[in-house]
C-alpha cells in the first residue's frame, strides 16, 4: 500500500467513526394547523415558524379570536396567546415528533392548566 492510500484509508476510517458525512438534525417545524382542548374550550391555531420565532392566529372556543407569538427551541415551545380584549396567557411545553405539543397554560384565569395540541 502506498503512503497516499494509507493516509486516505486512515482519513476515511476517522470520518466514519466520528460521524463524518452526517449532518445535525434540523429543528422541527411547527408551521401548520393545531387543535386541542383547554378546559371546556377548543383551541385551534395556525402557526407560522421563521427560524425559532412563531407567529399566528386562532380561536378559543367558538368565537374568541386571538393572535399568538412565541419561540421554539426544539423541543421547547413557548407561546403567548392574546385573545382580545382579554389579558393574554402563556403556553409552555414541548413538541413531540412534530405531531403534538403538550404543556401548561398560565394567565387569565389559568393556573398550570394542561393543554395538548395535535397537528391537523
Amino acid at each position: 500500500m502506498r503512503f497516499s492510500q494509507f493516509v486516505l484509508a486512515i482519513a476515511l476510517a476517522a470520518s466514519t467513526s466520528c460521524g463524518g458525512g452526517t449532518t445535525a438534525p434540523k429543528p422541527g417545524d411547527l408551521t401548520g394547523a393545531w387543535k386541542g382542548d383547554l378546559g371546556s374550550s377548543v383551541v385551534t391555531m395556525n402557526v407560522r415558524q421563521h427560524g425559532t420565532q412563531l407567529i399566528g392566529e386562532g380561536t378559543l372556543g367558538a368565537d374568541e379570536p386571538f393572535t399568538l407569538t412565541g419561540t421554539f427551541n426544539d423541543p421547547v415551545v413557548s407561546l403567548t396567546v392574546n385573545p382580545a380584549p382579554y389579558t393574554g396567557f402563556t403556553l409552555t411545553g414541548e413538541q413531540h415528533n412534530g405531531t403534538s405539543i403538550s404543556g401548561v397554560a398560565n394567565g387569565y384565569l389559568l393556573n398550570n392548566a394542561p393543554l395538548v395540541l395535535s397537528r391537523q
